[in-house]
């Protein structure tokens, strides 16, 4: 009853109350993701915001003006609730949208989308309401993302200006990339039109020979199919496209804004805060059992992306993931997984290259101790393996 009463309170407001208060902050299509990944912030709404709508339509049906009124608040709301109420608002008021909206977003279906197909246009009996389902169908039409979903469009990648280049992606214009990493397979760029998205590209090492190309694709489905994982377990931030629009694999991503866990430890900045919100991330891997083959401080950043506001631990490259091993519950699984090695190439001064490895939970609790943030059974757990020698990496077969 509560919900119930909540939600009806929502109907106060007319559509036209989202053009009083002002045309909120823009955010390009591309961030939002497609609305075909279940994870992506519009999916998630549009089911939340469809179950609101449901639930009142329990209690009798609903006008065109009472749709108007629950979504006017919507349509200025955040930047995923606009494109949802927009996306809804076509739903309700043009019988034939729902079948377009399922194939775009075929994991919709299980929703509580149903009744909700044309449901204002069955009601719209006087030019009143008429009217206003005239406004949900303008409110849809004025919606960049929600008029790509309807007309089958996918959202531009903000790719065009650029060219491929032996350094990387170029603007064509000139000038460069603001450059925010690289690694031995490929660089992340600031996405030059996305804000809140990077592109990463993959290019091949010279000496993969003949073999090259179709292991750079190879490499890039990999990490596509890592990325949505991570995502779907709530771990790593959204892949928001794939293309290779540009002659090269170029992976769009969601930006992390914050610090990688190898810098914060570097710097000395390294504190009981940032270890508890990696405990966090390792519950999620461990809830979503998932074991990634590569979690070690640089592919772990701890920071915020543009559309959620709180400070989390994001996996940004899991490498091979691998289902954990059944027999380990929960918190089983969490401990295997901090205690993982964390491997690393290092280069000698005769220029080899060797392998090294080291338990990521020895590496976090040498940092905390370090910085002065451990508790005491941490520091003397340090303090023991630096006495026994343990503390030194391993050297690993090539």
């Amino acid at each position: 009853m509560r919900l119930t009463w909540l939600l009806a309170a929502a109907l106060a407001l007319p559509l036209h109350a989202a053009e009083r208060q002002g045309p909120p902050p823009e955010v390009h299509p591309l961030l939002l993701g497609p609305l075909s990944d279940p994870v992506s912030p519009v999916a998630r709404e549009l089911t939340t915001q469809s179950a609101q709508l449901a639930a009142l339509q329990a209690n009798g049906p609903l006008t065109p003006t009472d749709f108007s009124r629950f979504l006017a608040p919507l349509l200025a709301g955040s930047a995923a609730q606009r494109p949802a109420a927009a996306i809804l608002a076509k739903v309700v008021a043009v019988p034939g949208a729902m079948r377009t909206l399922l194939q775009a977003a075929p994991h919709l279906k299980d929703a509580a989308l149903k009744d909700l197909s044309g449901a204002a246009a069955a009601t719209a009996s006087d030019e009143r309401e008429r009217s206003a389902l005239s406004d949900l169908a303008l409110a849809a039409s004025r919606d960049p993302y929600a008029k790509l979903v309807f007309d089958g469009v996918a959202p531009p990648s903000g790719l065009n200006g650029l060219a491929m280049t032996a350094s990387g992606p170029m603007p064509r214009e000139g000038g460069e990339l603001s450059l925010l990493g690289k690694g031995t397979f490929g660089m992340v760029h600031e996405h030059p039109e996305v804000a809140g998205a990077v592109i990463k590209t993959i290019f091949f090492p010279k000496d993969w020979g003949v073999e090259a190309r179709r292991k750079m694709y190879e490499f890039a489905s990999d990490d596509e199919r890592s990325a949505r994982v991570l995502a779907r377990a709530g771990a790593g931030p959204r892949l928001l496209a794939h293309t290779d629009e540009l002659g090269s694999p170029v992976l769009i991503k969601e930006r992390v804004y914050g610090s990688n866990v190898h810098d914060l430890i570097q710097e000395g900045l390294y504190d009981a805060r940032h270890h508890r919100l990696i405990l966090d991330l390792i519950d999620r891997l461990a809830k979503a059992r998932l074991m990634p083959g590569d979690l070690r401080e640089p592919n772990i950043m701890i920071g915020r992306t543009l559309l959620d506001s709180e400070r989390k631990a994001y996996l940004i490259d899991g490498g091979e993931l691998e289902k954990a091993d059944s027999a380990l519950g929960p918190r089983g699984l969490a401990r295997a997984i901090y205690n993982a090695p964390a491997r690393w190439l290092s280069t000698g001064s005769d220029g080899a290259s060797t392998l090294k490895s080291k338990p990521l939970s020895q590496i976090l609790e040498e940092a905390l101790v370090d910085a002065g943030q451990a508790p005491w059974w941490m520091r003397l757990k340090v303090a023991w393996r630096r006495r026994a020698g343990t503390d030194r990496p391993t050297v690993e077969p090539n």
